[in-house]
């Protein structure tokens, strides 16, 4: 008579968590389940090896155009204090400062405007498809006002903040004695709120661009988004940001005592015929290393907005049923979420 209870060692083992039929399924690039961080940067990589001409191309580009503008405006700024005389001048010292907050700010622009912009190859990979840099452009465009509107209002609010912190703080340390610690008290307070700030408001571009919303919705969505995943989020971000500033350094590095090698070798010879190269390898070594490096941590940002999407909202089951029809052939012309 067989027994009432099952022998140990039989039977079948509790299903584990998150298993189910889409949980080993990768139409693209991510599994459609909630990620590891051995899935983000596995997936960063994947991204970047199908897709190299719109990451790398539209990051080329875009950094062309603004060493173009920047060439323009600081031509334009020199010409203005050559023709005033005002080298050395208060006038003089203004223009050049203006000049390097202007340049500082659009730099800072087109960081954002490509975060975000990435967003959208980012989940177009996620169910399969693989777009092009003018898919890219046509898809994201309308979305450049609203991710400039958003950076603004974010360094504005920033400034508005730290500016004052940062006042009192040079004051501590000119007065000195005990006040020094006051002083660094205070710059602890700006990295410590900047930080945490940085992490609430990372998913701030991907929303603007993917999830199509506003500047002041893209802020409360990156709130709402991040809640409860605070140190995770800076985990990752803090991981990666560590690795792409190493790999920054060593090609820059190359490339600077490439042209270190070239002068030491022309200081011997003619070095006007070298000093071209000498000035032009370290500046290809900084595109070379910004070339690389933004796309990693722009995907990095994408995939932890869709790995938060998927844990808070189901997001694997939209992205399953993208991937569907995009198998069957649908969205050729781009996949929107409904």
């Amino acid at each position: 008579m067989p027994s009432p209870h099952p022998a140990w060692g039989t039977g079948t083992p509790p299903a584990p968590l998150w298993t189910n039929p889409l949980a080993a399924h990768r139409p693209g690039i991510i599994p459609l389940r909630p990620l590891t961080v051995g899935d983000i940067l596995q997936a960063v990589f994947t991204a970047i090896r199908r897709s190299p001409g719109t990451y790398l191309g539209l990051t080329l580009i875009t950094w062309a155009a603004f060493l173009v503008v920047a060439g323009a405006i600081g031509l334009c700024g020199l010409a203005v204090i050559s023709a005033t005389d005002g080298w050395g001048t208060d006038a003089g010292d203004a223009i050049l400062i203006s000049g390097v907050l202007l340049l500082s700010t659009l730099s800072g622009v087109v960081t954002a405007a490509l975060c975000g912009m990435f967003a959208y190859p980012a989940n177009q990979q996620a169910v399969g498809r693989t777009p092009t840099v003018g898919e890219t452009w046509r898809r994201t465009r309308s979305r450049l006002a609203p991710l400039f509107g958003l950076y603004v209002l974010v360094l504005l609010v920033g400034a508005a903040a730290a500016i004052p912190l940062f006042v009192l703080s040079v004051w501590s340390f000119t007065l000195g004695g005990g006040l020094i610690l006051v002083g660094l008290l205070l710059l602890a307070v700006i990295a410590a709120g900047a930080t945490w700030l940085s992490v609430r408001l990372a998913f701030c571009l991907p929303a603007v661009v993917v999830e199509g919303c506003g500047v002041t919705e893209a802020i409360r969505r990156s709130f709402g988004l991040t809640a409860g995943r605070f140190w995770r989020t800076f985990a990752v971000l803090f991981l990666v940001i560590v690795l792409t500033s190493i790999a920054s350094a060593v090609i820059s590095g190359a490339f600077q005592i490439a042209g270190g090698v070239v002068g030491m070798a022309g200081s011997t010879g003619d070095i006007g015929l070298l000093t071209p190269v000498v000035l032009v390898l370290p500046l290809l070594g900084s595109v070379l290393a910004t070339l690389v490096t933004q796309p990693f941590i722009a995907l990095t940002v994408a995939l932890l907005h869709v790995d938060a999407r998927i844990r808070s909202e189901g997001y694997d089951l939209v992205l399953a049923q993208g991937a569907s029809e995009v198998a069957q052939g649908g969205h050729r012309d781009g996949w929107i979420p409904a």
